[in-house]
């Protein structure tokens, strides 16, 4: 196949470093057009050497916060400034921390169409985020509507914490705060090891457990360096205990650690499962569990303080396998939450269904087993798996019938 020559580009370019700024700012002072007009006169196309030549100053006297010139520069020639040369110039200014520049900028904007000001400070919020003061950010949220939430990372990125606690009380506030956007900026502050980031995210409703606990694996490589604060900070958040110290255990003195973790997942599972109890009006027995005879109504209600059913907030928070199987219905697992999960599908979504379906804690609950084995997603267990599980259970329950010392036959007295 002939390749064809791209045409050369007889654009014309200035740089911006060469310009006579000294000669630029004394014309700029006493109005005398001469010397910027110079820039192009003898250009081979002086028309489209203007608007080279205009953009090149405004862009450079911009850089150089020198705002005299550039409002001379935008007031002579308007027509020149087009779109892309504000956004860049605009960029930089939010780069650099140049305030000033970037108050006349937005003044520059804020004149175009509607439109084309609402697309140029989209184009904007990422770098605002990363580079920015909050007022920055606070001038263009406006302009975001509902995709604002999805820049969180962005502040993670920059490391701007006053950017992100704004940001995410602002998206709080306008009902448009999307949980999976504080999950991937808590990974990102995870990855990059931003402890205090990664707190704040988590108090704002970041899952720690999400995307397959994915922060746990962002957090394995700083295990070393921080002695695992940042992988017990996910565990006390609700991340998978048992993968935490599987990670723990890999790292250097990683049994201490996993110790550590195991002491913390324990404190975790027991403020909640207080919590459980409290709001649902359901004592603890004298081993710290729930009662024997707890009823079902209790933990299948919906409770206002948690913002779930009991047993939704029991499977949420890795509790749902240690409750007795007595103190729920079928009905009750069968139930859904706003997010239309039901308690089993928490369960796989936490990644804790197993620890749930082991037969042994099953024994004489074999039809409450059968009808929550038929909540679990055929992708987690086949059929075959589930009627291993229903027959091992159904065999305990026969054995546990059974007295140790067996059966004693007598035989039928003659009448």
């Amino acid at each position: 196949m002939r390749q064809t020559s791209r045409p050369a580009d007889h654009r014309p370019v200035f740089d911006v470093a060469a310009l006579p700024w000294a000669a630029l700012s004394a014309a700029c002072a006493r109005g005398d057009t001469a010397p910027l007009e110079s820039l192009w006169q003898e250009h081979k196309r002086p028309e489209q050497a203007r608007a080279a030549a205009i953009r090149a100053v405004f862009t450079g006297a911009c850089a150089a916060k020198n705002l005299p010139l550039a409002k001379w520069i935008s007031t002579l020639y308007p027509q020149h400034i087009d779109t892309k040369t504000l956004r860049h110039t605009a960029a930089e200014a939010l780069r650099q921390s140049h305030g000033d520049v970037w108050s006349f900028l937005c003044a520059q904007i804020d004149a175009r169409p509607a439109a084309a000001a609402a697309d140029i400070y989209k184009n904007l919020f990422k770098t605002a985020l990363e580079h920015a003061p909050v007022t920055a950010v606070q001038k263009i949220f406006p302009h975001m509507g509902a995709s604002a939430s999805g820049y969180l990372y962005a502040a993670v990125l920059g490391d701007n914490m006053p950017a992100l606690a704004w940001l995410t009380e602002a998206c709080h506030g306008a009902n448009s705060l999307r949980p999976p956007d504080l999950d991937k900026a808590l990974l990102l502050a995870c990855e990059r090891a931003q402890t205090p980031m990664a707190v704040y995210l988590l108090g704002a409703g970041a899952d720690a457990g999400a995307f397959g606990e994915a922060a746990l694996k962002r957090a394995a490589p700083h295990t070393d360096a921080d002695d695992g604060a940042l992988l017990e900070l996910l565990v006390r958040a609700g991340a998978h205990p048992q993968k935490a110290q599987d990670i723990a255990r890999a790292a250097a003195g990683g049994d201490a650690l996993a110790q550590r973790l195991a002491k913390a997942a324990e404190e975790t599972a027991a403020h909640h499962l207080r919590l459980l109890t409290a709001h649902c009006a359901a004592p603890l027995n004298d081993r710290g569990t729930l009662a024997d005879d707890l009823g079902a109504a209790q933990l299948g209600g919906v409770q206002a303080a948690l913002g779930c059913t009991g047993l939704h907030y029991a499977a949420e928070h890795h509790l749902l396998h240690r409750l007795p199987k007595n103190s729920f219905t079928a009905g009750g697992l069968a139930q859904k939450n706003t997010d239309g999960e039901t308690a089993v599908d928490v369960l796989v979504r936490r990644g804790v269904w197993a620890d749930f379906f082991k037969p042994e804690d099953w024994t004489a609950q074999v039809e409450k087993l059968a009808a929550a084995l038929d909540l679990l997603p055929t992708a987690v267990w086949d059929d075959a798996a589930r009627a291993a599980c229903l027959r091992t259970a159904e065999r305990l329950t026969l054995d546990a019938a059974v007295p140790a010392e067996g059966f004693t036959l007598t035989r039928r007295p003659k009448r």
